[in-house]
């Protein structure tokens, strides 16, 4: 089963399994994503999310039954974390999901670089392993110091919803998602809007 969510310090969608690799098999999610900000974020040279197409990476490493560690990059950072997707009924179909990631991204105009953490709540099913749908809350924060003494330094507040799916067969599954939040951004000026984050990948089981 895959779940998707967005991420707090990246400009887009984290996609992943909901279902974590066996222990010491390998996940890997290639793909990409857009954001489309409105609102105050529309005309924000400091959103901290970067609009447009952005690459998306991610390698997902089964340690034990159920939790997986995984890192990669999306658009300008890079992201390491760790999640739990114990199953809810016997057949193990339905689907938990939470999990903790940290970011660090590229440094942006007069910004340094930026750093986060995004925490992800979430649920899924699984239906004869051809298509599987989720659903998934997500908040976080990211800050950015000043990158010398004339500027200000920047921090991102962000919640949202993630809606997606994934068709497939046996080790290879397209991904489709859309996310949608609201982000307050507090650098020289404040301001608030809301933003929409498509996603779209091919997921590989090893």
């Amino acid at each position: 089963m895959w779940l998707a969510c967005a991420s707090c310090a990246s400009s887009a969608p984290v996609l992943h399994p909901i279902q974590p690799p066996y222990p010491g098999r390998v996940h890997l999610v290639a793909g990409g994503t857009a954001v489309v900000p409105f609102g105050e974020l529309e005309d924000s040279e400091r959103a901290g999310r970067v609009s447009g197409l952005s690459p998306h990476g991610r390698v997902h490493v089964g340690v034990v039954r159920d939790v997986e560690v995984r890192g990669g990059w999306t658009g300008d950072q890079g992201t390491l974390g760790a999640r739990w997707a114990p199953p809810l009924d016997e057949l193990r179909k339905w689907r938990a999901s939470l999990g903790l990631d940290l970011a660090v991204g590229l440094p942006h105009e007069a910004l340094g670089p930026r750093f986060g953490g995004d925490v992800t709540a979430g649920f899924g099913r699984t239906y004869t392993d051809l298509f599987h749908l989720w659903i998934a809350a997500t908040t976080g924060s990211s800050f950015a110091p000043a990158s010398d003494d004339t500027g200000s330094s920047a921090l991102r507040i962000h919640g949202g919803l993630v809606l997606g799916f994934a068709v497939g067969f046996r080790r290879l599954h397209a991904i489709v998602e859309i996310g949608a939040g609201v982000q307050h951004d507090r650098a020289d000026s404040e301001r608030t809007g809301l933003y929409l984050v498509p996603g779209f990948a091919l997921a590989a089981r090893l």
